[in-house]
């Protein structure tokens, strides 16, 4: 073996120009040989189709002369025949003894010229027949003249057959001659076209060996330069070899190596020349970290080498001369030559200094990692430290400041409700920082789904009016009365909003804070929220800084307002979560807009109308919604259950607590209470195992549970089993609310154009325990409600503007709503047998309105309460097990 090979690199070039010259060549060659073919072809078919035209054209020439003969034939057999018949001299027939043998001779022949036109065919049929029988009439008459004379003849004759069948062969005739002549149109114009194709072939063929000729020069012009260009860019490639830092050489099928730049020899402590015929593998691939031999046939460079293109390595090693080795990383590209010779050029790095510096970002890494958890640990227990004992406080104060034993006094009361209102202060604090803190960890998340912004606004300015009322300004809401529905998290926007409202109304003295939906007056999709205040303005260059966490416009508004600076900051944040954009626009002095734009698509939908039901009857029902009921509370924090269990005191109920999940189970099947209440956050067994324990077991599986946690807002998605998820201090109200959902008909939506039936049958579904009604007037409405409200039961009329009632059943039937729904039909219109049993089988009952609604209606709701969830109805126990 020599010890000296060539430069894989400048031989590849010389190969490649060789061999791109050579396919040059073959392909024009190749490409000159088509082309001559081609065009011969192409003259070939041109004269091809000449010869078959022009034949074409004279086989129309005979059908015409053919039509012609016949014509002829068949006129001097009539113009003997009336020569005869006026003079009776024989001599008068002339040559029209031959004229029958001649027309039927034209005849035969028409029939073998036009067997291939069907059309022609069936008209020379005619003709045969016209021709025999004008013959056979012209023998005829002959005959007559000479057997009986001149009269009885031209009788025959004034007859006018003859002339009448003269005249259909004519037709005949003529008819078969105007397809003849059309078709002798259309040949003549392909001959023309064949002759014009002949002459462009032609004229092809000697530009072609024209351009030929050029290209063949301009050939050997291109490939003498080509190789002269191959040599200078293999010299650029060597000088660039032996330029760059790193270390490049080349393999031969065997692994040897046929050449090694510089750089590859300093770095492993060799000359070029010493590396140059020498086993790559055996010189500095020998062996693993660890001095264990490392197998040839595991080296990917050799594996490369029998098959694959290319191959990267990004964390190997190579020993030095010295016999320490390096970490590198490495390309080897494998080449082909012309003749199948296979080598590779292998170009390596040296990762020191990037292993080095990797491994410490990954310290760094871990090091953060271990600090952020152990943060977000740590805020998750003061979250619960914190909120715990503040419920209470907030709770009690709640409790005390209703004075229902009369005995505090005036001040002691406005004492307690200092400590109320810095509680709640203090609590929004802790929500704020913990929301913050979730935010800059990456873990705040967002659940998407069909969302009703003017039914957001709307709750928020809810919130809002008894602190507006007592600082004597305006809280105004503009919702357009039909608007889109949006994909959005209703609670992450209503969180949004809130903070903007609460900064507005913090910062206006007197005027007003207006919330505006602005919508796309094409579509109704809503476009931003904008809330406007009449306050005290934000200088142009703090603009930014009200943005910043903890930061607000000046430091004696902090001074003279209080708060933390974090509303703005994370409504911003969450914005950003939910695709927005929130933006200010302020004048110092003149108060200032915040504007949310959405930016997510919509579907048109028209908002549902929420009736509520009379306040004497929303008092006595929530005053009574756990009358007779028990109630088993679970929380580990004594103080919470005693709040709680005077909460459900106040509604008319017993309590029960339990501080743990598993005394909260033991208890839960041996007083089998009518409802539950369930902490999240306990020690061992959390609220969300005793939830799906209690779901899983038959015993249990029917009682109602409802979620009262601080992290309500944070853990509420997903609970699985549970009516309601309410957040701490609880408001009994929403306890109310939530007992009332689960012993009740939930939430109904009536489908009803008349206002006063739409009152009349809220007013029942409230007294059946509904926990929310909304009315609609029409069928299109009522179906994207179906997402955005979402409700449990829909009373429905059959007879509205638009599309009726069974439109409505129609839709829920073919596209179901992703929620178990049931459909009461109630309706004035008179209905058929089959109908009626067509409503019964799509719905679970059909009143009809008039003396018997309220009665039959009551029954209905009171059976679809039961069922509604499949289990025992609440407030009953269900059988023993």
């Amino acid at each position: 073996m020599s010890s000296l090979r060539p430069n894989p690199l400048s031989r590849a070039r010389e190969l490649g120009a060789s061999k791109s010259g050579r396919a040059a060549a073959i392909a024009a060659g190749v490409a000159a040989l088509v082309i001559v073919v081609a065009v011969g072809l192409m003259t070939l078919s041109s004269l091809r189709t000449l010869v078959e035209t022009r034949a074409m054209v004279n086989h129309t020439y005979d059908v015409l002369a053919a039509l012609d003969a016949e014509r002829v034939a068949l006129d001097e057999a009539e113009s003997s025949q009336r020569g005869f018949i006026i003079t009776g001299f024989e001599s008068s027939l002339g040559k029209s003894f031959n004229s029958p043998r001649m027309a039927m001779d034209a005849i035969a022949e028409l029939r073998r010229l036009t067997r291939d036109n069907p059309q022609q065919q069936r008209t020379l049929d005619t003709l045969e027949t016209l021709a025999r029988a004008k013959l056979a009439l012209i023998d005829q008459t002959i005959a007559l003249r000479r057997a009986s004379g001149f009269d009885d003849a031209a009788a025959i004759v004034r007859t006018g057959r003859g002339i009448v069948l003269m005249g259909s062969i004519r037709a005949a005739i003529e008819m078969m001659k105007n397809r003849e002549l059309a078709l002798l149109e259309h040949r003549r114009a392909r001959e023309s076209e064949s002759l014009q194709r002949a002459g462009t072939a032609s004229r092809l063929g000697l530009a072609t060996a024209t351009v030929l000729a050029l290209f063949a020069g301009l050939l050997v012009f291109v490939f003498a330069r080509a190789r002269r260009d191959s040599r200078i860019a293999a010299a650029q490639a060597q000088t660039l070899v032996e330029a760059t830092s790193d270390g490049i050489y080349g393999l031969d099928a065997e692994g040897y190596i046929t050449f090694a730049n510089r750089a590859m020899a300093e770095q492993l402590g060799y000359r070029p020349e010493e590396m140059v015929g020498q086993r790559a593998h055996a010189l500095f691939h020998h062996s693993y970290a660890d001095g264990t031999p490392y197998p040839a046939k595991d080296c990917p460079m050799y594996k490369l080498l029998q098959e694959g293109d290319s191959s990267k390595v990004s964390d190997e090693l190579i020993w030095k001369r010295d016999g320490t080795f390096v970490p590198v990383e490495y390309v080897v590209n494998r080449l082909t030559d012309v003749d199948g010779s296979v080598g590779a050029v292998v170009s390596f790095r040296d990762i020191t200094d990037r292993q080095l510096a990797e491994a410490a970002l990954r310290k760094g890494k871990e090091a953060a990692e271990m600090a952020n958890t152990a943060k977000s640990d740590f805020l998750a227990r003061m979250s619960h430290e914190l909120r715990t004992p503040l419920n209470s406080v907030i709770g009690f104060a709640n409790v005390l400041l209703r004075n229902k034993a009369g005995n505090l006094r005036e001040q002691d009361l406005t004492y307690l409700e200092r400590i109320q209102k810095n509680g709640v202060n203090l609590l929004g604090l802790i929500n704020d920082i913990l929301d913050l803190s979730k935010i800059e960890a990456g873990r705040m998340e967002v659940e998407l789904r069909p969302t009703d912004i003017g039914t957001v606004v709307r709750d928020v300015i809810a919130q809002f009016e008894p602190i507006v009322a007592a600082k004597n300004i305006k809280l105004v809401a503009s919702v357009p009365p039909e608007l889109a529905v949006i994909q959005s998290d209703p609670a992450r926007l209503e969180q949004i909003l809130v903070n903007l409202v609460a900064n507005a109304i913090k910062f206006t003295e007197r005027g007003e804070v207006r919330v505006t939906v602005r919508v796309d007056s094409n579509t109704t999709q809503p476009v931003s929220v904008e809330v406007r205040d009449s306050g005290i303005g934000i200088p142009p260059e703090r603009i930014d800084a009200i943005f910043t966490p903890f930061e607000q416009a000046e430091k004696s508004t902090t001074r003279r307002y209080g708060g933390t600076g974090l509303g703005l900051p994370i409504s911003r944040s969450l914005c950003e979560l939910l695709g927005y954009n929130l933006r200010v626009e302020s004048r110092l002095g003149e108060g200032s807009t915040f504007i949310v734009e959405i930016r997510r698509r919509a579907t048109r939908t028209s908002a549902a109308t929420e009736i509520l039901p009379a306040p004497d009857e929303q008092a006595r029902t929530a005053a009574s919604a756990l009358t007779g009921k028990q109630v088993l509370v679970i929380d580990d924090d004594a103080d919470a259950r005693m709040l709680i269990a005077h909460q459900v005191a106040q509604l008319g109920g017993t309590a029960i607590g339990a501080a743990s999940g598993e005394e909260a189970i033991q208890k839960a099947r041996e007083s089998l209470p009518d409802l539950v209440t369930l902490d999240l956050l306990m020690p061992e067994m959390d609220g969300r195992q005793v939830l799906q324990k209690m779901k899983s077991d038959p015993l249990l599986r029917h009682i109602p549970v409802v979620i009262v946690s601080h992290v309500a807002r944070e853990q509420g998605g997903g609970l699985v089993g549970a009516v309601s998820v309410l957040s701490k201090p609880l408001d009994g109200r929403l306890l109310a609310q939530a007992a009332r959902s689960a012993s009740g008909v939930g939430r109904v939506l009536i489908v009803d154009d008349d206002p006063d039936t739409q009152h009349l049958l809220a007013s029942y579904v409230h007294e059946e325990g509904a926990s929310e009604v909304r009315v609609i007037h029409e069928v299109e409405s009522a179906i994207a409600a179906l997402d955005t409200f979402r409700p449990d039961l829909v009373l429905l009329d059959l007879v509205m503007p638009g599309n009726t009632g069974e439109s409505f059943l129609r839709s829920i039937a073919s596209d179901p709503p992703a929620h178990p729904l049931s459909v009461i039909v109630v309706t004035g219109k008179e209905l058929s047998a089959g109908e009626l049993r067509a409503l019964e089988f799509a719905t679970v009952g059909v009143v009809q309105k008039g003396a018997s609604l309220e009665e039959r209606l009551r029954t209905i709701l009171r059976e679809v309460s039961q069922k509604r969830r499949g289990t025992p109805p609440f407030g009953s126990r269900p059988p023993d097990v």
